[in-house]
């Protein structure tokens, strides 16, 4: 019985520790991965991490927001694509709910730019704010 109660505590443990945290993508893998998503035109990786408040994004949202991000694109590939994507800090608010990543995109052709991102906390997972 102690043995049962003990791995039960590990568990509950566990678990606390994996949804605190946000499931496996901290908001660096995140704002990483979706500028190289951009790049390389995965665009619903990209809007699927965008958080809509709630409200249920219409397929016409996802077609005009795809048309957007391809302009994105296009400019990523006038720099030459992306080379790398450095995340320089990440600062997760005190109460879990709120994170600001800084990075930096570094360019094929050599172009280093700050990319900052905000992000929030939806039903365990991280997801962009926009505009906010």
């Amino acid at each position: 019985m102690k043995k049962l109660a003990f791995l039960l505590t590990i568990f509950v443990a566990a678990a606390t520790m994996f949804f605190a945290c946000g499931g496996d993508e901290t908001p660096g893998d995140i704002t990483e991965k979706v500028y190289f998503s951009l790049a390389d035109g995965e665009y619903d990786y990209v809007i699927d991490k965008l958080d809509t408040n709630g409200d249920e994004m219409t397929d016409e949202d996802r077609e005009k927001l795809k048309k957007i991000l391809e302009m994105s694109k296009g400019q990523i590939e006038k720099k030459g694509g992306i080379k790398a994507v450095s995340i320089v800090k990440e600062e997760i608010s005190d109460d879990g709910k709120t994170c600001t990543v800084q990075a930096e995109v570094e360019y094929g052709n050599g172009d280093k730019e700050p990319a900052n991102s905000k992000l929030v906390m939806v039903d365990g997972a991280w997801m962009l704010t926009v505009g906010k």
